[in-house]
């Protein structure tokens, strides 16, 4: 009997590990089509990721959230509430994000009120080529 109760506590315990996963995932989706609107929605704020520095608070702002979207999915990976497929994925797009002129420029200049664990993460992401993972398509197929 107390074999099976032990069984059903751990598969309990999985159930609810792949539910915050899939939970999480969400959030952060959630998270990033609302940035995404808010940017389409005023242009002028999609406009600092290649343009150089931001040049309004709002712009500031506007990185700031994308930098505090990039900290909660480190958060995330590091606490293994992400499959690791989806961290390779969500780490190649902040890679790919944080590569723009503008972005560099003012990660640069806020950097350093940031954990040494997220500078460490950007920089990471920032440094991978990208790669594609289809079998059978070269990297800069996808470019």
């Amino acid at each position: 009997m107390a074999l099976l109760s032990a069984l059903f506590v751990w598969r309990q315990i999985v159930w609810f590990n792949r539910q915050l996963k899939l939970d999480t995932l969400f959030k952060i989706s959630e998270i990033n089509r609302e940035l995404l609107i808010f940017g389409i929605e005023r242009p002028e704020l999609l406009e600092i990721l290649g343009n150089g520095m931001p040049t309004s608070d709002e712009q500031r702002r506007y990185l700031q959230l994308w930098i505090n979207q990039a900290d909660i999915v480190y958060q995330a990976a590091s606490q293994k509430l992400l499959t690791k497929e989806v961290s390779a994925a969500l780490t190649r797009d902040i890679g790919e994000f944080f590569r723009k002129d503008g972005v560099i420029l003012y990660w640069k200049e806020v950097e350093g009120y940031y954990s040494e664990g997220l500078r460490r993460f950007l920089g990471r992401a920032m440094m991978a080529p990208h790669q594609s993972t289809i079998k059978g398509i070269p990297p800069d197929f996808i470019e």
